[in-house]
């Protein structure tokens, strides 16, 4: 996308919210005016670009990975990482994350268990099929991966 296609959208966008639009939805690659058109209130905006980074991540992504997202531009990561049945370091399910030596730069934010979604703390336990979230900085990646496959 040129960048003065993502300035007309995102002008457009703020120009229907001003007219009284309910909720306004508009395309974006540019990351740098997001910030700003949430802020003069459009309510989402889209990048196709982006959005098909995020899906072929997923694909190349070693490990048991459910989605991928990538934050700002290329600087974090955040993936949903199931644990797996027979992880390949037993302790992963045996230990409270505080003891697992994660990578440095690495932040469990969530666990969902049973469907149930539970803010991650050093002292829980994970269990086989736990979806994670976790976000991390790109150099953190490769222990990751195998940490969770």
């Amino acid at each position: 996308m040129l960048l003065e296609e993502a300035e007309k959208s995102v002008l457009i966008g703020i120009f229907a919210k001003s007219r009284g639009a309910r909720k306004v939805v508009v395309r974006c690659d540019e990351l740098g005016y997001i910030p700003l058109a949430h802020k003069l209130g459009v309510d989402a905006a889209l990048s196709p670009k982006r959005a098909m980074t995020d899906t072929i991540l997923r694909y190349v992504r070693r490990g048991t990975v459910a989605s991928t997202l990538l934050l700002g531009e290329h600087e974090a990561e955040v993936i949903q990482f199931r644990v797996p049945d027979r992880p390949a370091r037993g302790d992963l399910v045996r230990k409270p994350l505080s003891q697992l030596d994660l990578p440095k730069g690495v932040l469990v934010g969530a666990v969902i268990r049973d469907g149930n979604a539970l803010i991650a703390s050093g002292s829980m336990v994970l269990q086989p099929g736990d979806e994670l979230l976790v976000a991390f900085q790109a150099e953190a990646l490769g222990r990751l991966e195998k940490l969770f496959s």
